[in-house]
């Protein structure tokens, strides 16, 4: 199991708590690969190879996060992988600085878009593929 979270630390929620009031921009999340990241893993039998789910689910060994084995409600590359977990921000929407309005710049490529499985990788043009109106646009 995930290690719990700290008293006072966000929590991972999942991305259909998200979409109560984002659901612009989880029209445009449905439409990307991450939506379907764990699918891919499930087609060729690796939801369990340790070298291939942190990048397809989100929170992957983080408190309150997912594990190899409890994926829950956290399968695929969601909103917290970008924006950082959101119970805080469910909270208080209102209050600025519980969520990341976007990743750092080398952010898609230090965490998963790297040498094997991606040769090279160009975070802003890629950043145009998951970007739509009311989800950066």
């Amino acid at each position: 199991k995930p290690l719990p979270v700290e008293k006072g630390q966000a929590s991972y929620i999942g991305v259909d708590a998200c979409t109560d009031c984002h659901d612009e921009e989880r029209k445009v999340w449905d439409a990307t690969p991450h939506a379907k990241a764990y699918a891919t893993l499930q087609k060729d039998f690796k939801e369990f190879n340790l070298d291939c789910t942190s990048c397809h689910v989100t929170g992957y060994d983080k408190p309150g996060g997912s594990t190899i084995s409890h994926t829950d409600k956290l399968k695929d590359v969601q909103c917290a992988v970008c924006h950082g977990p959101g119970s805080l921000h469910l909270k208080d929407p209102n209050k600025k600085g519980l969520i990341l309005l976007k990743p750092a710049d080398g952010f898609c490529a230090s965490t998963c878009h790297h040498p094997p499985h991606v040769e090279t990788f160009d975070q802003a043009e890629k950043m145009k593929l998951i970007l739509g109106k009311g989800h950066g646009l």
